[in-house]
């Protein structure tokens, strides 16, 4: 059976930020050590879905090289003397920048599926044990992420 939750792309970008992809579940049952396994085989299938967009709008804004584009970009906003050619190119760069910060924020607000079954609450406490020490600043990751990954990382426990 397929269970699928949503999340948003800047969700999924935190939380590898955040090092999710550190966790383990040595203590945990086989059941919910492959739930965080299949949980973590999405967040990377996602990430990698969300760098192939990123891609597309920098082509999409026709910058072709975005290091090179940077660099000159740079450049360029650092001469105090610019000629009106390259003031003209330097604006030019920056309604393209601008055209891909919209696009990007747009991006990273879309809804994504994230294919993967739920541990127990049981489970998630033993996890959230595991890995206490996984830390954004001085919070515990998955206390920190909890509200947003229920239904999506673990269930809340049959009344």
């Amino acid at each position: 059976m397929i269970y699928s939750s949503k999340m948003k792309y800047f969700e999924i970008n935190e939380l590898v930020n955040a090092n999710i992809m550190g966790l383990t579940s040595h203590s945990l049952t086989a059941t919910a050590a492959y739930a965080v396994t299949q949980f973590k085989r999405e967040i990377k299938r996602l990430m990698e879905e969300l760098q192939s967009k990123n891609e597309g709008l920098v082509k999409e804004v026709e910058i072709e090289d975005g290091q090179s584009f940077d660099t000159r970009r740079k450049e360029l906003a650092d001469k105090t003397d610019r000629t009106e050619e390259e003031e003209k190119e330097l604006e030019g760069m920056d309604r393209k920048m601008n055209r891909l910060v919209e696009l990007r924020t747009v991006l990273y607000n879309e809804e994504c599926e994230v294919k993967c079954k739920p541990m127990s609450f049981d489970d998630w406490r033993a996890l959230k044990e595991e890995n206490k020490e996984i830390k954004i600043g001085n919070y515990e990751l998955l206390e920190v992420w909890e509200l947003n990954l229920e239904g999506v990382m673990w269930k809340a426990p049959e009344e």
